[in-house]
Parts: C-alpha cells; sequence; structure tokens
C-alpha cells in the first residue's frame, strides 16, 4: 500500500500515538532500537548497541498505543490484505500471533544484510523507496489465493451478513479447512478478521 519513515536524531525526541484496528499489514524495521511491548502498548527507543529489529504488527481488535523516543531510525512497509504473502516463504500466522513477533523471514535471503545498509544509509526519501522496491521485486512470489480474496469480500458484505460456514459452504470447502487456510494467510481467523473490519 505504501512505505512511511520516521527518523529523528534528537535524543529527546518523543511520540505518542495510537496504532488503531486495521486489517493491513504493517512490517516496521528500526535501526539500533530497544522495543518494549504488551497487548496494549509498544515502546521503542534508542539502543545503546547497533542492531537491527523488524516487526510484523499483529491484526488488533482495540487501538495500541505506540510510545517511540530518542534517537530513531524506522521504516514501515504497509501491504494490503494479501500483498505480504507474495513476500515470504511460510503462513503468515507463522510470524504473527497475539504479540509483536520479531520477523525473521528475509534473514537467509543473502541480499539482505545489503539491502538494510542500503535502506539506513541514505534520508532521502526516493531513495529508500527505490531499494525497498528493488529488494521486494527480486523477492516476489506469487502466491495462488484461491477463493480467499471472494472469502474477504462475502465476508465484509453487510448487506449479505453471512455466517462463517455459509462463506465456506459458497467455496465448497469444510468449516475447518476455511478457517486454517484463512488464518495462514491472513495471520487471524476469519471472525478476528470480521471484527477488526
Amino acid at each position: 500500500a505504501c512505505y512511511y519513515f520516521i527518523k529523528s536524531d534528537d535524543r529527546d525526541f518523543s511520540s505518542r500515538h495510537y496504532s488503531f484496528p486495521h486489517t493491513f499489514n504493517a512490517l516496521s524495521i528500526y535501526k539500533d532500537c530497544d522495543v518494549d511491548s504488551s497487548p496494549s502498548y509498544f515502546s521503542a527507543k534508542q539502543s545503546l548497541s547497533p542492531n537491527y529489529r523488524m516487526f510484523v504488527q499483529v491484526k488488533r481488535q482495540a487501538p495500541l498505543m505506540v510510545n517511540i523516543s530518542g534517537k530513531i531510525n524506522r521504516v514501515t512497509i504497509l501491504f494490503k490484505d494479501f500483498g505480504i504473502n507474495h513476500f515470504i516463504n511460510e503462513p503468515l500466522s507463522r510470524i504473527m500471533g497475539y504479540g509483536i513477533d520479531h520477523f525473521d523471514s528475509w534473514k537467509e535471503d543473502p541480499l539482505f544484510p545489503e539491502f538494510l545498509e542500503q535502506l539506513f544509509s541514505t534520508d532521502n526519501e526516493a531513495e529508500k523507496g527505490q531499494y525497498i522496491d528493488d529488494f521486494l521485486m527480486r523477492r516476489f512470489y506469487p502466491v495462488q489465493l484461491s477463493y480467499l480474496p471472494s472469502a474477504v469480500a462475502l465476508l465484509c458484505d453487510p448487506d449479505k451478513s453471512l455466517r462463517i460456514d455459509e462463506i465456506a459452504a459458497e467455496f465448497h470447502v469444510s468449516l475447518r479447512s476455511f478457517n486454517r487456510n484463512f488464518k495462514q494467510t491472513l495471520g487471524v481467523s476469519p471472525v478476528e478478521y470480521r471484527r477488526i473490519q
């Protein structure tokens, strides 16, 4: 969907905001950062030791308070519903649980260290965007989503208000298979997704 960047060289920098429930997948990369989290709170602050921290923000049914402080350098890639699935080699449900999870799906990619170095070597947003585009296009692998995009459309259609089992029946799959496939691909169950939507 988009990229956005937060950078401050001010040790006294402070930003507090809410991240409201949404169905997109936000992948954030922090340089030189320590984090702390709970189900309703996420804190990122300047680290004394060099590092890169990567997280996929889980889909939530309530707002998340985000507190960022100190020198900060963050890149966020916001993927639409199914977007991230084309760039990872495992089900989304494995990298997105109910807390803030460390994202390491790209650590085996031999180009990943160079990508991180390039990404944080410039303050030019157009260059950062190009580095992200180039890296993602090298990783792009189209995933067959079968009936899931149509199922999401039915799930979120307020005029139809179909039950989950009725949606599964529309696509001739068992309720168990529907729930499993949905969660593996979107990271949450159909019921949770509908509540968030």
